[in-house]
């Protein structure tokens, strides 16, 4: 089972983390277009395009 980053780095996780997770997922992603559009629609369809449901993904 593979845990979160939250869950690996416990107490010293902190926005060096957030900022290498949020490149990472750049870096692996962002050319992909309609991969981006579908996340995208997929997020407002479920109502979890806001700041709550952005710290619970990084966080879980």
């Amino acid at each position: 089972m593979e845990e979160s980053m939250a869950g690996y780095f416990k107490e010293q996780f902190d926005e060096q983390q957030v900022l290498k997770l949020i490149q990472s997922f750049d870096k692996s992603i962002s050319h992909d277009i309609p991969y981006l559009q579908k996340l995208l629609q997929f997020l407002e369809e479920n109502n979890s395009l806001n700041l709550v449901c952005a710290v619970m993904l990084i966080k879980n």
